[in-house]
């Protein structure tokens, strides 16, 4: 994972320990070894340690070995970032500490070190000032946002001239499939690079969302392995929504259904329940095994960590459903219902008369 991708990341970890396992995970992806990050409570103790591979009877020597390169006395975020490598009786370990933050590596090269200075200076910024408030990581998104901007247009418009040429049947089709998705990352980018302008971070409307629901749907109706998404709505159902980030929730979870159900249909529903407008994504497939249900929604969790086959995917679709839901004011929650999965969002119905009860 680059610096500049672990930055923009951080811009939707609301909590420590959140941005503590993506730069975990980051680095352990990075250099394969074993990581722990940890945030400092003084020169000699740590509020707490996020563990990535590093056996449990090795976390007594790693957490005291940490505590023992922390600097002595103050830092702050502006730190160079120092590296120190253990020596004598302690674990092999290399240790980054910048602000608050430590990070020890097992067994790390020396070339590994402007890596962990890049990850400790971004992960002590965001514990410093707050993932959503600091100016550094935001220029990482934006920046990420403008450079997808002018690839996005060039390959439109070499979709859109290939379809002009005599294209019939599955061919044009698959253009037009093609085309939809790229206006829908367009308007992804625009939308970061909106909401890093001065703007807020959701920009919302009342949206009837058995219409939309339905309409984002549209591009993957069946995916290549023959499998059927339906979508079911038979009523008006309103929510006030960023329709651009509402949409890159409810397509987290279907790409999540579909690549863990490996058989069966995919159903999205749309229905309101009380007070409540609800989206629920439904799989055929065999569920979330038993011990990663409480953590499905953490940062790099897959649902295939349990077992021998490859499922693909970062580990990260839930983790940012979960993130855009909260900031619309909503829930997401899983429930494994014997023959796969169910995930339920949540938000407060809102028709745009004042009056979140009256129905339409």
């Amino acid at each position: 994972m680059a610096v500049a991708e672990l930055g923009s990341l951080m811009m939707l970890a609301h909590q420590v320990d959140d941005r503590l396992r993506l730069a975990a995970h980051a680095v352990a992806a990075h250099l394969s070894r074993p990581v722990a990050a940890g945030l400092r409570d003084g020169s000699d103790s740590f509020r707490g340690i996020v563990w990535h591979d590093v056996p449990q009877e090795q976390r007594g020597d790693v957490s005291r070995a940490m505590v023992r390169l922390a600097p002595q006395g103050a830092s702050n975020e502006e730190d160079a970032g120092g590296v120190v490598r253990s020596s004598g009786e302690d674990i092999p370990m290399l240790a980054v500490n910048v602000g608050a933050v430590s990070i020890g590596v097992l067994d790390a090269p020396e070339s590994a070190v402007p890596f962990l200075r890049a990850v400790g200076r971004v992960l002590a910024s965001a514990v410093a000032t707050g993932a959503r408030g600091d100016v550094d990581l935001g220029m990482n998104l934006v920046w990420a946002a403008h450079e997808l901007e002018t690839p996005l247009m060039t390959v439109r418009m070499a979709m859109e001239q290939a379809m002009q040429t005599g294209h019939s049947g599955d061919w044009r089709r698959l253009l037009e499939r093609g085309v939809r998705e790229l206006e829908l990352l367009s308007e992804v980018a625009d939308s970061l690079l909106r909401s890093q302008a001065g703007g807020s971070q959701v920009e919302r409307h009342h949206v009837d969302l058995g219409r939309l629901v339905p309409e984002m749907l549209a591009t993957i109706a069946d995916d290549e392995d023959g499998r059927r998404v339906r979508a079911v709505s038979a009523e008006r159902v309103w929510a006030s929504v960023d329709p651009v980030q509402f949409r890159i929730a409810v397509m987290n979870l279907v790409r999540n259904a579909l690549r863990h159900a490996r058989q069966g249909s995919i159903t999205v529903r749309v229905l309101r329940e009380g007070d409540d407008s609800v989206v629920t994504v439904a799989d055929e497939g065999r569920g979330v095994p038993e011990a990663l249900r409480d953590r499905i929604f953490e940062p790099f969790v897959t649902g295939h960590a349990e077992t021998a086959e490859p499922r693909g995917g970062s580990g990260l679709g839930l983790f940012i459903c979960k993130r855009i839901v909260e900031r619309h004011d909503g829930t997401v929650t899983m429930e494994d219902r014997g023959g796969g999965s169910i995930f339920v969002v949540r938000l407060p119905w809102d028709d745009g008369r004042g009056d979140q009860r009256s129905a339409s």
